[in-house]
């Protein structure tokens, strides 16, 4: 079994199928010679991703594999040969399957070993991927998602002339969206949140970004609770302030009430 894997060449569908097929018979210790077979880290990163991507994999094969694969991903995450973006990949579809493989603590250690390697559209998909998929497991790494939030507006504050300033800016909105599915949980970083995104609101340029960083302060708006505005009111620097006093005078009059996801 284990040289007809080899010999076939992970890279291939061929292989991949029949890694796959082989997976829903192993045996305890067929699985643990096929994940010891992947002495380097790109036959091990093909092999992770085969099972990660093999949507009808049974329970009972699940659940053999999920040792060996925990493993595997965080080896993956901490591998200095494998690429930025073969690990953004991997992560990516790890934690946007519908079903993880994986406990939610290696997802949550991945995600933090590649927030800590690369900021960027990539990193922050998989973050916005996780909040996504993990609606409730999610919530136990508010402080997690919200230092990933900040990291990525620094970005944008540092970087605002490159195109991807923009897909940051839109993930940044999408994110906040997405916090509004559990508005108890949020409510309390909230105005933190948003206060990190005026004060980048105001040290940018870029229109499309301003646009879309404040449909994202709109968000967080509909998820704070009232005395938090006098909060960031007593508490924004001037400018920032005088900017808030704005959004929050439109989103009254244009958002609030007329049911719009802005």
């Amino acid at each position: 079994i284990f040289t007809h894997i080899f010999s076939g060449n992970l890279t291939t569908p061929e292989g991949s199928v029949f890694i796959s097929k082989s997976m829903r018979t192993a045996t305890v210790t067929e699985v643990e010679k096929i994940f010891d077979e992947c002495s380097d880290c790109q036959s091990l990163y093909q092999l992770a991703n085969i099972l990660i991507s093999d949507i009808n994999l049974p329970e009972n094969a699940k659940a053999l594999v999920k040792p060996y694969l925990e493993k595997a991903v965080l080896a993956l995450a901490l591998e200095p040969e494998l690429k930025l973006a073969q690990k953004q990949d991997l992560i990516e579809k790890l934690v946007c399957s519908n079903a993880s493989l994986v406990s939610g603590s290696v997802e949550t250690t991945a995600l933090s070993l590649l927030l800590s390697e690369g900021l960027g559209q990539r990193t922050l998909t998989c973050l916005v991927g996780f909040l996504a998929t993990r609606t409730t497991l999610s919530t136990r790494h508010i402080p997690f998602l919200c230092s990933a939030a900040r990291q990525h507006l620094s970005f944008i504050i540092n970087h605002p002339e490159i195109e991807e300033a923009v897909k940051i800016a839109i993930l940044i909105e999408k994110m906040t969206s997405l916090t509004k599915r559990k508005k108890e949980d949020w409510a309390n970083v909230a105005p933190y949140l948003l206060a990190d995104i005026l004060n980048t609101i105001i040290s940018l340029e870029q229109p499309k970004v301003k646009q879309m960083l404040t449909s994202a302060a709109y968000n967080l708006l509909d998820i704070c609770v009232s005395h938090s505005h006098e909060y960031l009111a007593a508490n924004l620097p001037t400018a920032t302030n005088e900017m808030f006093k704005v959004i929050l005078q439109n989103y009254r009059a244009n958002v609030k009430f007329t049911g719009r996801n802005v």
